[in-house]
């Protein structure tokens, strides 16, 4: 879309409070029900489960902001990865590390870790800076 003057920003939200997950859950009952399976106890008591963790999250406030920033700011960032703590932020990145590492692990053309280092040191030089 960028030859057309369109700019496109992805929000990635981790886990805050919302009804997503506790939709899902019900979808999935609601199917077992049509499908004539019995609902039990244990299904149940999974969907109260699934909803206890959800409502314990934190208010999406900072998903909201990042939306904000990328549709108003003069310069909207790409991707907006937006969790509610350092610890999903560090499972998050080990995670994207952990994929470039596999998709690196095979073929003809992978780089070595010292070419992989200059790549992340090129990326974050043309990152703009942290506010």
């Amino acid at each position: 879309m960028e030859p057309n003057g369109v700019e496109v920003s992805v929000i990635e939200p981790g886990n805050y409070k919302s009804n997503i997950r506790r939709s899902s859950v019900a979808r999935g009952l609601e199917k077992a029900k049509v499908a004539g399976r019995e609902v039990t106890d244990e299904m149940k008591q999974g969907y109260d489960a699934t909803a206890e963790r959800e409502l314990s999250f934190k208010e999406p406030d900072e998903v909201s902001e990042a939306f904000m920033h990328a549709l108003f700011d003069d310069n909207p960032l790409r991707r907006y990865m937006v969790v509610p703590n350092a610890e999903e932020q560090s499972i998050t990145i080990r995670t994207k590390v952990g994929e470039l590492v596999q998709l690196n692990e095979w073929g003809p053309y992978s780089y070595s870790r010292d070419q992989l280092i200059e790549l992340l040191d090129e990326a974050l030089s043309r990152a703009a800076p942290s506010e």
